[in-house]
C-alpha cells in the first residue's frame, strides 16, 4: 500500500503534525485496515508517529467546515473531531486517535450517564460554532445567511422511501398517512438547523476518558435540528432502563451546554432556540429517531415505535416525567399507557383528553390532558391572549415559589400538573379520577356549595397575599407579583382591540347582549330602554378598563374566569365537600373582588344572588382573615373589608356584562355547544362576528335557556337603574 504516499507526502504530514519544518521522513508504512480504512506509520529521526487514514471519493467536507469555523469563529472549539493532516486524490490522513489513548466505548453495553453528558457536550460545542458562524457571516453580509447556501448537505436523518422502511412502518400501522406525518415532521423547516453529525452512535463516538471525547466519521454531516444529534446520541447508545432514569436530565443538559457555549460567542440561546423551541423540536423529531433506532440495533422495540406512530400527543418519553414527578422515584415499570379524547367535552378554547398510565405492581395512574385548540379561530384567540402561556406560569414559576416559602395552601386550591410542553399541552391530575366533577352550569349552586367555593377562593388569594408580604419583609420594601411578573397578568382577553382575536370575541360578545335586549319584551320598559341607550355605553367602558390593576384598592392573583366549568366539586351524599380550581388562562392581577363576583354571578340564578350575596362577602373576607393570621398576619393591614366590599362595587359593571356574554353558551346543552363546535366556519361567525340568528334560535328553543339569559339581561337593567340614581 506504499504507493498511496509518497516519501514527500509523509514529510508534509509529520510537519504539519509537529509543527515544525525540518523534520524528514526516514521510513513509512501504510497497512490496510477495513472498509478502506488504514494505518499509516512515518519515522523520523526522533520518533515514530501512527496516523488514520481513509480512502473514498467524497472528500471529508467536516474538516473543512470545521477550518472555516475556526477561521471565522474567535476561539472555536476544533478537538472535537480528529485533525485533517493531509488530503491527495482519495486518499485522506488523520491523526490517529486511538494512539492518543482514545478508544470507543464497548458496544455490548449503553453509554454511562457521564459518557452521554461527555458526547452531549461535544455535540453542544460543534452547534454553537455552526450558529456563531451563522451569525457572524449574517452581520458581514447584512443578510441572513445559512451554511447550506455554501455547503451541499443533506436535511434529513431518515430516508422515509426505503423499502426497509415502508415495510417497517406498514407492518406496524400499515398507513400512509403515517409516512406522509414522517416526511412532514423531518422537512419542517420552523426550527433554526445546524451543522450535525448526522449519525452519533458508539462506533463514531471515542473517548479518552469519561470526560474526553471525539466525534469520528462524519459520512452522515447533516444540516439538520440539533435535536436530532442529541436524540440519536441518547436512543442509539442508551437502553431503555437508562432512559427512564436519565432521558429528561440529558435534554436538560445539553441544552444548559448549549447555552454556555453560545454565550462563549456572545449569542443569546433564546435567539436561536428558546426552552419552548426546544421542547417542541424534541417531540418532532423523536419517532423519527425511534424508527432509525430500531433499525440500527434494536435499542428502541417496535412497540415504543407503535406508540408514537399512534399518538402524536405523548410519547413514552413524556410519561417517563408525568410518573416521575407523580411518584417521585425513576423507579417503576411502565407497562403501557393510553391517550383517549373526551367527547364529551366541548370547548372553544381547549381539546381534551384522558392519559391512563399502567404500571407493573403499582396502580394506574390517570391524567387529565389539556390541548391547544385544533381550529385555527381558537387557536388565535390562545396565541393572543398566551392563554397556554399564563397557565404554565402558575404552574412552573408562581406556585415552586409559594411553596419555597412555606405557603403550600395554594396546591388545595388546583390540580397538580405533571408535564408541560409549551403552546402544546399540559398534563394534570385526573381529578374525576378523585370524584370531583364538573356540574352543568345549567344546575345553579345553593347557598352551601357557594360558601364552600368563596372560602377556597379565599385560600387561593391568602397565598397571594401571603406571598407578597413575604417577600416585602426579605426584600426590606414594598413587593407585589405585579412588579416582577406583570407580563403574566397583561389582559388576554377583555381588550378594547378588533385586530385582537379575543377583542373580538369580547366585541361580538357585547353586541349579542344589546340585541339580546330585544328578546325580551317583558323588559322592555321606556325606563329601561332609556337607560339602555344612556348607559350601555359607560358599561363597556369599565368592562374593559376595571379587569386591570386598581391604582385604589389592594389587588391579588385572582384566576379570572370562575364559571361553573372551572370548579371542580367533590361531593358526598349529594353535598359538596371540596372544590378545586382548574383553567388558569385568563390569570390576572385586580381586586378581589373580581373572582369573588365571578362566583356569584356566573354560578348562580338571580334569586340566590339576590337573596345570599352579602353574606357570601362575610364569608369570603373572615376565612381570608383566619388563612392569613396563620401566617402571622393581621387582615386589615392587607385589605380592610371596606375596600373588599369597594373592590366589588367597581368591578360590578364589568362582571354583570360579562355574565350576560358568557351566559349565551354556558346556558346551552353540552350537545348543543359540540353541535356548534363541529361547524367551524359557523363557529367563527357565531364567536367573533355575529351571534343574533343564534341567540334568535335558542331563545326559541329552549325555555331554561330563556329565563337564564332573561335573569341576565334583568341584572343589567337593575344596574342601569342603581346608576341612575
Amino acid at each position: 500500500m506504499s504507493n498511496l504516499l509518497t516519501i514527500e507526502d509523509c514529510d508534509i504530514i509529520v510537519r504539519k503534525c509537529l509543527r515544525t519544518e525540518t523534520a524528514k521522513t526516514l521510513d513509512y508504512s501504510v497497512v490496510n485496515l477495513q472498509k478502506q480504512n488504514f494505518l499509516v506509520e512515518i519515522t523520523t529521526a526522533n520518533k515514530t508517529l501512527n496516523f488514520f487514514a481513509k480512502s473514498g471519493h467524497q472528500s471529508p467536507t467536516i474538516n473543512h467546515i470545521v477550518d472555516e469555523f475556526n477561521t471565522t469563529v474567535p476561539n472555536f472549539e476544533t478537538k472535537i473531531t480528529p485533525q485533517l493532516y493531509f488530503t491527495k486524490s482519495d486518499f485522506f490522513v488523520f491523526e490517529d486517535l486511538s494512539w492518543q489513548g482514545f478508544k470507543n466505548y464497548n458496544p455490548e453495553s449503553s453509554f454511562a450517564p457521564d459518557h452521554v453528558k461527555t458526547v452531549l457536550k461535544v455535540l453542544a460545542k460543534l452547534h454553537a460554532g455552526s450558529f456563531a458562524y451563522e451569525e457572524i457571516k449574517t452581520k458581514q453580509t447584512q443578510k441572513v445567511y445559512r451554511l447550506n447556501q455554501d455547503y451541499k448537505l443533506k436535511s434529513s436523518s431518515v430516508d422515509l422511501q426505503k423499502p426497509e422502511v415502508t415495510k417497517l412502518i406498514s407492518s406496524l400501522l400499515g398507513s400512509s398517512e403515517v409516512v406522509k406525518n414522517l416526511e412532514d415532521r423531518q422537512s419542517s423547516t420552523i426550527f433554526r438547523r445546524a451543522l450535525c453529525h448526522g449519525n452519533v452512535t458508539f462506533d463514531n463516538v471515542m473517548f479518552k476518558d469519561p470526560t474526553d471525547c471525539k466525534l469520528i466519521d462524519f459520512e452522515s454531516i447533516a444540516y439538520a435540528p440539533p435535536a436530532v444529534d442529541v436524540l440519536q446520541t441518547i436512543f442509539f447508545n442508551c437502553g431503555e432502563d437508562q432512559r427512564q432514569h436519565y432521558y429528561h436530565s440529558f435534554l436538560a443538559y445539553y441544552y444548559d451546554c448549549l447555552n454556555v457555549e453560545l454565550n462563549n460567542y456572545g449569542v443569546k440561546i433564546d435567539d436561536i432556540v428558546t426552552i419552548e423551541e426546544w421542547q417542541a423540536q424534541i417531540h418532532q423529531f423523536l419517532p423519527l429517531i425511534k424508527l432509525q433506532c430500531l433499525q440500527i440495533n434494536q435499542l428502541v422495540s417496535p412497540d415504543e415505535l407503535k406508540e408514537d406512530l399512534t399518538s402524536s400527543l405523548l410519547s413514552r418519553q413524556d410519561c417517563y416525567a408525568i410518573i416521575a414527578k407523580k411518584l417521585k422515584t425513576t423507579i417503576y415499570h411502565l407497562l403501557s399507557f393510553k391517550v383517549t379524547h373526551i367527547d364529551s367535552i366541548s370547548a372553544f378554547l381547549g381539546d381534551y383528553y384522558r392519559l391512563q398510565i399502567k404500571l407493573r405492581h403499582q396502580a394506574d395512574i390517570n391524567c387529565f390532558v389539556k390541548r391547544v385548540p385544533k381550529s385555527t379561530a381558537a387557536k388565535n384567540v390562545v396565541s393572543d391572549s398566551n392563554s397556554f402561556v399564563k397557565e404554565a406560569f402558575v404552574y412552573n414559576t408562581l406556585i415552586p415559589k409559594f411553596e419555597q416559602l412555606g405557603i403550600n395552601m395554594i396546591t388545595d386550591c388546583l390540580p397538580p400538573c405533571y408535564f408541560h410542553r409549551p403552546n402544546d399541552i399540559l398534563v394534570f391530575e385526573d381529578m374525576n379520577a378523585l370524584d370531583y366533577q364538573v356540574t352543568s352550569a345549567l344546575d345553579p349552586h345553593d347557598f352551601d356549595t357557594l360558601c364552600l367555593i368563596v372560602k377556597k377562593v379565599a385560600k387561593f388569594h391568602a397565598s397571594a397575599f401571603v406571598y407578597e408580604e413575604k417577600m416585602s419583609e426579605e426584600l426590606g420594601h414594598r413587593y407585589r407579583l405585579s412588579d416582577e411578573f406583570g407580563e403574566y397578568f397583561k389582559e388576554s382577553l377583555v381588550v378594547d382591540e378588533e385586530d385582537h382575536w379575543g377583542g373580538r370575541l369580547m366585541a361580538n360578545g357585547a353586541r349579542g347582549v344589546l340585541h339580546a335586549t330585544t328578546l325580551f319584551p317583558e323588559f322592555q320598559t321606556p325606563e329601561n330602554r332609556d337607560n339602555l341607550s344612556k348607559f350601555f355605553p359607560e358599561m363597556m367602558k369599565l368592562f374593559y378598563s376595571t379587569v386591570s390593576a386598581s391604582d385604589r384598592f389592594r389587588n391579588v392573583l385572582s384566576h379570572g374566569d370562575l364559571w361553573t366549568s372551572n370548579i371542580l366539586l367533590k361531593f358526598d351524599n349529594d353535598k359538596a365537600v371540596d372544590c378545586s380550581f382548574v383553567d388558569y388562562q385568563l390569570l390576572r392581577y385586580c381586586p378581589p373582588g373580581h373572582d369573588f363576583l365571578s362566583v356569584v354571578h356566573l354560578t348562580t340564578i338571580r334569586d340566590i344572588r339576590l337573596k345570599h350575596e352579602d353574606a357570601l362577602k362575610r364569608v369570603y373576607y373572615d376565612e381570608l382573615s383566619r388563612l392569613v393570621e396563620n401566617f402571622g398576619y393581621d387582615v386589615a393591614t392587607i385589605l380592610t373589608y371596606d375596600d373588599f366590599l369597594g373592590g366589588i362595587d367597581v368591578m360590578r359593571p364589568q362582571m354583570v356584562l360579562q355574565a350576560a356574554i358568557y351566559s349565551m353558551f354556558s346556558m346551552c346543552t353540552a350537545e348543543q355547544i359540540s353541535s356548534l363546535l363541529k361547524n367551524d366556519e359557523e363557529s367563527v361567525h357565531v364567536f367573533f362576528e355575529d351571534r343574533s340568528e343564534f341567540l334568535n334560535k335558542m331563545v326559541q328553543l329552549s325555555p331554561i335557556y330563556r329565563s337564564r339569559v332573561g335573569d341576565r339581561i334583568q341584572d343589567l337593567y337593575d344596574y342601569f337603574q342603581s346608576m341612575s340614581k
